[in-house]
């Protein structure tokens, strides 16, 4: 492989194929993220030496695709057709190649295999996790950066705007599963000896056992799932995406979990914009920068869950400054911008 060494100056020039996608990644990460930062611009399909329609690419006539007006290509894993990788870096060649996947799963880096570039490639994944080892995947012939979720523009936006009395003690999105036996200090840890592990489930479960007046238990947030991240719905009164930020917003603490076979959602990063405490499994790899009890609260299984809940209830201004905390720490470090440029950063663009 053939690496070129790329001298940028000025702002730096991204180009996304297919940036108008609605795939929630490309809508809430990418899109903003070129688009709100400072220190780089979106080369845009109009200024493409092709045009471009549902996954596929056709050159405009007179035009060389190696002059393409970019300092860097992004690939990401939401084009649909595989074969796009490999189309998009051979109509400039030229360009590094910073690759990136947010799919779930853990083991595998997508799109890798349908890719041969013949420039650097950077590439970043957010799960990376194996949940029932709590260790780090290796990927064989390629170093990969963690690249988490980020705060969400239009929940952060939507919510900037939202004035509620905090009147909800504490809330779970999600529905309880009534399968807990309290008396023993079951783990958040998948593992063969505990398969259920931190399911979502399981913390509603406990939201719903604790004696605390003015809860909210209830599967909101799991019922948005495409819809909430793509904030379709967001403005609409009544809507589940619409309820879904009023409760965060009314509410003091929010309890929420990764899934139960990766790390890293939407989730957690939507509870924190709302100035919530936000009380979390702990996690192997945490998004960068986050301090324990400083920025949010971790816990490992059902009592310290239980004990945690009760100890900040019973704090309402400890429990509101490390909100607070947390909230300035993810807004001022985990927006989209501060993504893409972490991009650009670590691969050497920057």
């Amino acid at each position: 492989m053939v690496i070129m060494e790329v001298t940028v100056t000025g702002m730096i020039r991204v180009h996304c194929p297919l940036i108008d996608l609605v795939n929630d990644e490309v809508k809430q990460i990418f899109n903003p993220g070129i688009q709100n930062s400072k220190l780089c611009t979106l080369v845009s399909e109009e200024d493409a030496p092709w045009k471009a329609g549902p996954y596929k690419l056709w050159i405009k006539d007179g035009n060389d695709p190696k002059t393409i007006p970019a300092d860097v290509l992004l690939i990401h894993g939401s084009y649909g057709k595989t074969d796009n990788f490999q189309e998009f870096h051979d109509r400039h060649p030229q360009l590094p190649v910073i690759m990136v996947d947010y799919k779930d799963h853990p083991d595998k880096f997508y799109g890798t295999q349908f890719l041969k570039p013949k420039n650097k490639v950077t590439h970043f994944k957010r799960s990376m996790v194996d949940t029932s080892k709590s260790s780090i995947y290796k990927f064989s012939n390629i170093d990969v950066h963690h690249a988490p979720y980020c705060v969400r523009e239009d929940l952060l936006d939507h919510m900037q705007n939202l004035d509620f009395e905090r009147d909800i003690n504490v809330s779970c999105f999600f529905p309880p599963k009534h399968e807990t036996d309290f008396s023993k200090c079951e783990k958040y840890t998948r593992t063969k000896d505990n398969p259920k592990g931190h399911a979502r489930g399981f913390i509603a479960e406990v939201v719903d056992y604790i004696d605390i007046k003015n809860k909210h238990v209830g599967p909101t947030a799991s019922t948005c799932q495409n819809k909430g991240r793509q904030g379709i719905d967001l403005h609409v009164k009544g809507s589940m995406q619409n309820r879904y930020a009023e409760l965060m917003k009314r509410s003091k603490i929010i309890v929420t979990a990764c899934p139960s076979n990766y790390e890293g959602d939407y989730r957690l990063f939507e509870a924190m914009s709302s100035g919530a405490l936000v009380l979390h499994n702990r996690m192997t790899l945490p998004p960068y920068g986050l301090i324990e009890d400083k920025h949010w609260v971790c816990y490992d299984n059902s009592s310290e869950l239980i004990n945690k809940i009760y100890y900040y209830n019973d704090n309402p201004d400890l429990a509101s400054k490390i909100g607070s905390a947390g909230r300035e720490f993810v807004i001022n470090n985990h927006r989209p911008h501060h993504r893409i440029e972490y991009f650009l950063k670590t691969a050497g663009i920057l």
